[in-house]
């Protein structure tokens, strides 16, 4: 019953609100206006992978995601991000 008491609690929960912005809109407010203006350059440049710019991000202390990435370079297309 354990199991079952705990599905229910979900059941129950109060729904979380959508994120007011996307990963990389996060990271990008924390960056200086230099680093601002090389990562939206990079991320524009569909052949440097997600996964590497993600991980250079990580390295020096983001918490963004690779596909976070992808979904920001999609931004113009139906699935992508509601960043303008």
């Amino acid at each position: 019953m354990a199991l079952a008491d705990a599905l229910d609690n979900l059941m129950h929960e109060p729904a979380k609100a959508p994120p007011k912005q996307c990963a990389v809109a996060f990271v990008l407010s924390q960056m200086s206006d230099d680093e601002q203006e090389k990562l939206v350059q990079l991320i524009d440049v569909s052949s440097i992978p997600a996964t590497r710019i993600a991980k250079v991000l990580q390295d020096n202390g983001f918490d963004v995601q690779y596909s976070s990435i992808n979904r920001h370079r999609n931004r113009k297309k139906a699935q992508g991000c509601t960043c303008p």
